[in-house]
């Protein structure tokens, strides 16, 4: 529902929607058969001795603020870890701000370099609270579409081609959701070109860096950390920790400053016993992530599979995440009328393209974070939907 009419309420709280998503997924409720694959939420529970460490941190009395930025252990844990994947960097603690989710450190990174009236190019099909962050920051979301031809990767001539004088920044997400797609070392080098050409700042979102299926190429091997690179990961997709909302920024030591300085002002410092939780999963957690990586690639090829059953639909197979982008134009159907119709005549629940943009008019966003059996009764759904289309 949008809100229009209430004198007291801002301009910008005005425009910024509710996500079709969650409302969708609101409606299947009613069923009790109901399969979704609308929410990008791993099925699986926190790894146990992750929640045991935070549990322990609680019984133990840690009840109270933590530092701004987060606890040291954690950011130094973090800092190191990625000095060992990504041997270009030389990071500490410093240059790790610890947030309440990776959500809320691409807000604290767009705050910390956007002036109100910049532009700022996304390529889209683009993650649905991007363009409701800037909004609230009164900043311009130019979109550069993306296609399935290359694989919906961003091209620098395309980058190239949208720049104007007001422009502050370029938002880069690999592995993409809703897309699946990963970023090559070759896009990666070309953009940065630009970028740095240009002056533009890079907001890098590699919340799913963990969650690939080929040899993945991070803009921290690209290029080191310097003061137009605003790096933001977290903790809900690779550990399946996404109630914990922890997440964080990598920056320079004086961006991070910044960036603590807006995080205090605005949400004070994340669960202090929680971090306790993350800085087992950074430390000891790796096989969690190679497992749960695994069944994510067994699921992919699995939805792909009964996919490559269903005509007229097509995709490109996912690099990455754990989304598959459904073209469905050929169905005749727009991605809100296929989504209304398929949640009501087969109780099975999808994502519109449409709430990831303008250009995902035409597609759909499947979620194969879920049981293969899942996979299996929702896809003979979705086919059988589809017959009926014909």
């Amino acid at each position: 529902m949008k809100i229009t009419e209430n004198p007291y309420v801002s301009n910008v709280a005005k425009v910024i929607q509710g996500s079709k998503t969650r409302y969708l997924t609101e409606l299947a409720s009613q069923y009790g058969d109901a399969i979704s694959f609308a929410v990008g939420e791993p099925d699986f529970t926190t790894p146990g001795h992750i929640i045991e460490a935070a549990a322990k941190k609680l019984l133990e009395g840690e009840t109270h603020y933590a530092p701004n930025p987060g606890i040291y252990e954690l950011r130094q844990a973090i800092a190191e870890e990625y000095n060992q994947k990504h041997p270009k960097q030389r990071l500490g603690a410093a240059n790790v701000v610890v947030t309440n989710g990776t959500q809320e450190a691409n807000l604290l990174a767009m705050m910390a370099v956007l002036n109100p009236g910049d532009e700022v190019l996304v390529p889209t099909p683009n993650y649905i609270s991007y363009i409701p962050q800037l909004l609230m920051l009164h900043v311009k979301a130019v979109f550069v579409e993306t296609y399935a031809e290359n694989g919906y990767e961003i091209t620098a001539e395309a980058i190239e081609g949208a720049v104007t004088p007001r422009t502050r920044a370029v938002m880069l997400n690999s592995p993409c959701n809703p897309t699946g797609t990963v970023l090559s070392r070759g896009t990666l080098e070309k953009v940065i070109a630009v970028a740095k050409r240009h002056k533009l700042a890079i907001l890098s979102d590699e919340t799913y860096s963990e969650i690939v299926y080929e040899p993945f190429t991070s803009i921290l091997d690209v290029m080191e950390l310097d003061e137009s690179l605003f790096y933001c990961s977290g903790f809900s997709k690779s550990y399946a920790m996404t109630g914990w909302r922890l997440g964080y920024t990598i920056t320079t030591e004086e961006t991070a400053l910044a960036i603590r300085y807006l995080h205090e002002n605005s949400t004070s410092c994340s669960n202090t016993a929680l971090q306790y939780g993350a800085l087992e999963a950074v430390r000891n957690g790796a096989e969690d992530v190679e497992y749960m990586r695994r069944k994510y690639e067994d699921r992919r090829n699995l939805i792909c599979s009964l996919l490559d059953e269903i005509r007229p639909l097509s995709y490109v197979l996912p690099k990455g995440a754990f989304y598959v982008w459904v073209d469905i134009r050929k169905t005749g159907l727009s991605s809100m009328d296929f989504a209304d119709r398929l949640l009501k005549e087969t109780h099975t629940v999808i994502a519109p393209g449409t709430a990831f943009g303008e250009a995902g008019e035409g597609f759909i966003r499947l979620s194969y974070a879920t049981s293969e059996e899942k996979i299996e009764e929702g896809l003979k759904r979705i086919g059988n939907f589809v017959k009926t289309l014909r």
